[in-house]
């Protein structure tokens, strides 16, 4: 195996943290569309409630609005029948003219009843929107503070990262290129962790158990060695660091 210094393997480890950072940051940043458009889609859902009850009111103050329009309909016709009552030459007409006024009455006085009934609906539903509005308005409240508050960590996100790009570009200067290629095909072809360390004779990436002898050169030796399981590269920690930690 090539020769590989201490500062080496500490260049790649402190090179991971950073990649880790910045790759957790690139996520946050990625999602941020998404928290946002679930933020808004959740206020317009509820402003669709309140213009369906708005909707609904509307409708109640129409049909409330044609049943007053049939019922001073009605009383016209009731004056224009009693007037006719007095020009009736028969008691026939009379009997007949008697008759549509009562029915007519019965009617308007279902319609009374209707208009009642319309008169506590509207008076229901205005309540209703108007706890809805409040409500609205509350949410509405929140969620602006919310999506400040998202927008807010995605700058200070952004920093960091413009932060981070600096650092890796030191990092990257004093890792050699061959050992900086490497590390790079194993952390893509892991998809994670690229770098490990050997705790207690076990690979702390896979989490197998490392062959004694293997694990007693990797404790004297230098060079770059890979796990024989998950092929990361691993280091030796010492036994006091691991239980300081620990």
């Amino acid at each position: 195996m090539k020769s590989i210094t201490k500062a080496q393997i500490d260049n790649l480890i402190k090179l991971q943290k950073i990649e880790m950072q910045v790759g957790r940051i690139n996520s946050i940043l990625n999602d941020l569309p998404e928290r946002l458009g679930t933020l808004d889609t959740r206020l317009k859902a509820f402003e669709s409630t309140i213009k369906e009850k708005e909707a609904d009111a509307c409708e109640l103050k129409q049909n409330y609005r044609s049943k007053e329009s049939d019922l001073q309909m009605n009383m016209t016709r009731i004056e224009k029948s009693q007037e006719n009552l007095r020009a009736v030459k028969t008691n026939k007409e009379y009997r007949l003219l008697l008759k549509e006024i009562e029915t007519i009455k019965r009617r308007n006085s279902q319609i009374e009843d209707e208009i009642l009934q319309f008169l506590d609906r509207m008076d229901e539903e205005e309540k209703n929107i108007s706890a809805r509005t409040a409500e609205y308005l509350q949410i509405k409240e929140q969620i602006t503070a919310e999506k400040d508050e998202i927008k807010q960590e995605a700058e200070l996100e952004k920093k960091k990262l413009v932060a981070f790009d600096e650092e890796l570009n030191t990092i990257y200067a004093k890792i050699d290129a061959g050992l900086l290629k490497k590390y790079n095909l194993i952390r893509d072809r892991v998809a994670g962790a690229a770098v490990e360390p050997a705790k207690h004779g076990v690979c702390q990436g896979c989490h197998m158990n490392i062959p004694s002898q293997m694990y007693s050169k990797l404790q004297a030796s230098k060079g770059l060695m890979l796990c024989p399981h998950c092929q990361r590269i691993i280091y030796w920690e010492e036994e006091e660091k691991v239980k300081e930690e620990e």
